[in-house]
């Protein structure tokens, strides 16, 4: 038994004449004939009474029909359902993200590469990583880690950079070649949102290997970061090409310096995350765009 034969005969039912059903399906009359007799011989029962030329569903049959219908609208969904995502993966490609470590120019470079694809990205809080892996539009997580073994699933590395701390020219540290977490232990520190990649990070830092609580005085957004360096004196923790774009946005590189940690491990390692089903061509063109050279 197959898809064509239960197509075959849900046209019977509806016509109930065997030549007007071959001809609206394109085959001869005796071809269709024999398709019957052997769905009938299968089924172990005949489906329909002959009356003259015509047929009409008996009790078997109409039992069958109401399967045959579901069966049918089943297949059909699915077909419809199928051919959407294959249509739309070449159009569609959903980005989560919840790291800001420098990739602002590769979405752009991917968009101007490929200006056909709808390109949705959604930003989450580290914490939501594990749900968004299992979400059915999710085709690339970009994430931050400072151990690569803490992922549990298949990755990429994309970049690898150090974390640095970020101060106010006029900060006592500001022309240091380098300094330790422990030094920053007496610091005011400003904070990205709870939950935000760098936050994550720079809390496991302080914590794991500075061995310290921050003394948090302010939490605020990225944009927001400038002016409690350069007004409060205090000091974040940051990438430096995180930094660079919002210095780039807002003009104001002359008031910070930017002072390397000489801490071991405590390198930023940026990846794609893949979400446990078969890689679609659009998320594929979109690695090669975040893997190519500057």
């Amino acid at each position: 038994m197959d898809i064509a034969q239960l197509r075959n005969f849900q046209t019977i039912a509806e016509l109930n004449h065997l030549t007007k059903a071959a001809e609206v399906l394109n085959i001869s009359q005796p071809a269709l004939s024999a398709n019957l007799s052997r769905l009938e011989n299968e089924l172990g029962a005949p489906l329909f009474d002959r009356v003259g030329r015509r047929l009409y569903l008996n009790e078997c049959g109409e039992i069958f029909k109401g399967y045959v219908e579901r069966i049918l609208l089943e297949v059909d969904n699915a077909t419809a359902e199928i051919s959407a995502y294959a249509h739309a993966e070449n159009r569609i490609l959903t980005v989560y993200s919840c790291t800001k470590t420098g990739n602002e120019s590769r979405f752009l470079e991917f968009q101007r590469q490929y200006p056909d694809v709808f390109l949705r990205r959604i930003e989450i809080s580290h914490r939501d990583i594990p749900s968004a892996l299992k979400a059915s539009d999710c085709d690339i997580l970009l994430a931050s880690f400072l151990r690569l073994e803490d992922v549990k699933t298949e990755y990429t590395l994309l970049t690898e950079e150090p974390v640095m701390a970020a101060m106010s020219r006029n900060h006592p540290l500001a022309k240091r070649e380098s300094v330790s977490l422990q030094e920053l232990r007496d610091e005011q520190f400003v904070v990205l949102p709870a939950g935000s990649s760098m936050r994550v990070l720079g809390d496991e830092l302080l914590r794991k290997v500075g061995g310290f609580e921050p003394k948090v005085v302010q939490e605020c957004y990225r944009c927001q970061l400038m002016y409690h360096i350069s007004h409060n004196n205090c000091v974040v923790l940051v990438t430096r090409s995180s930094m660079t774009e919002i210095c780039n946005l807002q003009g104001s590189d002359s008031v910070m310096a930017m002072v390397p940690l000489n801490n071991e491990n405590t390198s930023v390692k940026t990846v794609i995350l893949w979400p446990n089903r078969k890689k679609t061509r659009t998320a594929m063109d979109f690695y090669k765009v975040l893997n190519a050279e500057p």
